[in-house]
């Protein structure tokens, strides 16, 4: 008997759940900052990223407000940061990363890198990763110049436009009796 047979579909997966939670953001909520830069500072690698409230607002819109948590360890140097999921399902997933102490708020950024990092484990924002290399021109030797354009498979499809709302089937000569003007009055 080979590997594959005998064995039965996943039902414990929530597969549209796991498609909202992997859907890639709009160009908007996508951050990007400096990477890689050349000797004299002229150009640089764009890294694209997306901030913790982001993945919050991708967590309640799957979950629901109650149906995520998240808490912290403190670690010498940063944080142990654990996200509970609970699925549409019932059933409960959780992942764990760590998030270093930043150098400007070290609490909140450490918080913040430990939440998005966990996040990514369970598909969100993930596809950042695999964004080819761009290098762009630097002003200042620290600023990026111009913002990268995102390919299209990082972009979520768009949504077909809801259809119209159905015409009135009312003839338009004639005039509904609750309505018409006809002098008499309650």
């Amino acid at each position: 008997m080979g590997k594959m047979e005998g064995l039965t579909a996943d039902t414990s997966v929530d597969h549209d759940a796991l498609r909202e939670l992997v859907t890639p953001f709009e160009a908007k909520e996508v951050r990007w900052r400096i990477g890689s830069t050349t000797k004299d500072k002229t150009r640089g690698t764009a890294l694209a990223y997306i901030d913790a409230r982001a993945v919050m607002k991708r967590l309640d819109t799957v979950f629901g407000p109650g149906g995520w948590s998240f808490t912290l360890q403190n670690i010498p140097g940063g944080f142990i940061g654990r996200l509970d999921v609970t699925w549409p399902s019932g059933r409960t997933t959780i992942r764990e990363d760590v998030g270093a102490s930043s150098d400007i708020e070290p609490l909140k950024g450490g918080a913040s890198d430990a939440l998005k990092r966990a996040a990514v484990s369970l598909g969100i924002g993930r596809y950042l990763y695999y964004l080819p290399t761009v290098w762009v021109p630097l002003r200042d030797g620290k600023y990026l110049s111009e913002t990268p354009s995102l390919p299209a498979w990082a972009l979520p499809k768009v949504k077909p436009a809801k259809p119209a709302k159905p015409r009135s089937t009312a003839r338009p000569d004639v005039e509904d009796a609750a309505t018409a003007d006809d002098g008499g009055g309650y």
